[in-house]
């Protein structure tokens, strides 16, 4: 392919990570405009978490970040009030993670918000098409 006519804008993971980016860049601007202080990294780790609670390294696995980051989040969804860590008896050196009534509570709060901006974010998209961006999206994780 010659240099010269090769467009960033034509790739596939250009369109991927710009998507992404308008993504999350307007969940934060929805969650502002409502006065919730809640980032999109915590919305999506309160919503990883099971109602029994989680392995801290489950939860880093599924976030696709690193120790610290995930330390720090929960450092910060502990101090909210949101989450709440207790060392695992079976692994001393395992944090388990459970969700709080603070927690669930502003998960509740934010919901609506969420499947309003979800309802902008695919305007135009039939139901199909969104599960087959969803299963295309899947495939390219796996």
């Amino acid at each position: 392919m010659d240099p010269e006519e090769f467009k960033i804008e034509d790739v596939f993971g250009y369109a991927l990570h710009h998507a992404s980016y308008i993504f999350k860049a307007s969940m934060k601007d929805q969650f502002r405009d409502a006065d919730i202080n809640v980032t999109p990294e915590e919305f999506i780790f309160l919503f990883l978490i099971p109602e029994e609670g989680a392995p801290q390294s489950i939860l880093t696995k599924k976030t696709l970040k690193d120790k610290t980051t995930v330390t720090r989040l929960v450092d910060r969804m502990v101090a909210k009030g949101w989450v709440r860590r207790i060392e695992n008896d079976k692994n001393r050196r395992e944090q388990l993670i459970f969700t709080t009534p603070g927690g669930r509570e502003i998960k509740q709060k934010i919901m609506p918000l969420t499947q309003k901006f979800l309802s902008i974010a695919t305007k135009g998209m039939a139901a199909d098409e969104i599960e087959r961006t969803r299963q295309t999206l899947n495939k390219i994780i796996e």
